[in-house]
């Protein structure tokens, strides 16, 4: 197995690297990784030709979240609202917009585990520090925003209004190993799920000892992780834009 950081910018590439390997039977994106989508389906279609399996990792991909997510997807459906908060660490090396554009891809990637792909996404607030995206899924209003602070690491809130439930789950990824946080209320009070130790990336290794032990080399996460960076592009772009450099004066002939 091959580990490849998002936070590289040549992570396409190391990952066409790794899955020509002959000794590559899988590859663990960590973390979601900005790139064109179109890029990354053709990189789902490399790992299948090469029969790699790759699992793109998340700290809010936990176990503790995927028992909990179809009981939060049930009343989601029919929920008055799902609002998410990521706060995110700034960047002291000036990218502050890619580090809101990841959180925005990590919000999907909840957002499609909880209730599916929001339609509709548009910009409501954006600035150098913050972002606000609406959009729906069904007939359920979905509003995913992203701050950046001075916390280290990553935090996420989400909140799931129904008429009868109401889910809030938080997760601190600065703290790898501390238990995602569950609360549903109803009008028998209010429950909190056991807490278990575990972080997104431990559950991403089970995900890929279970691919491998039964016998599978499933890439669709890389469709997924492309599903996602189009609505990136289409909210908060992919990258900055920055104009043409005016060309050089020429001198006297």
């Amino acid at each position: 197995m091959v580990l490849v950081s998002a936070a590289a910018d040549d992570w396409l590439e190391q990952c066409r690297v790794a899955i020509c390997a002959p000794t590559t039977a899988a590859v663990v994106l960590s973390r979601a990784g900005l790139a064109e989508p179109a890029q990354v389906r053709a990189l789902h279609v490399y790992a299948r030709k090469h029969s790699v399996a790759v699992v793109v990792s998340s700290p809010f991909a936990t176990r503790a979240l995927a028992r909990a997510a179809d009981d939060i997807r049930r009343d989601g459906s029919a929920a008055a609202a799902v609002d998410m908060l990521l706060t995110s660490d700034d960047d002291p090396g000036g990218r502050s917009a890619d580090r809101l554009r990841v959180a925005l891809l990590h919000e999907l990637a909840v957002t499609r585990s909880l209730a599916g792909r929001p339609s509709g996404a548009t910009v409501c607030h954006r600035s150098a520090g913050s972002y606000l995206v609406s959009g729906s899924v069904g007939r359920t209003p979905v509003l995913l925003s992203g701050v950046l602070t001075d916390t280290a690491g990553l935090r996420l809130e989400i909140d799931v209004v129904g008429s009868r439930r109401r889910w809030k789950v938080c997760r601190d990824s600065a703290a790898p190993a501390d238990p995602t946080t569950i609360t549903m209320l109803d009008d028998a009070g209010r429950h909190v799920t056991p807490g278990h130790y575990e972080g997104g990336e431990r559950a991403g290794w089970l995900r890929v000892h279970d691919m491998l032990t039964s016998g599978r080399h499933d890439a669709q996460d890389l469709v997924a992780l492309a599903g996602d960076l189009e609505i990136v592009a289409d909210t908060l772009g992919l990258a900055d834009e920055h104009p043409a450099p005016e060309a050089p004066l020429s001198g006297p002939s």
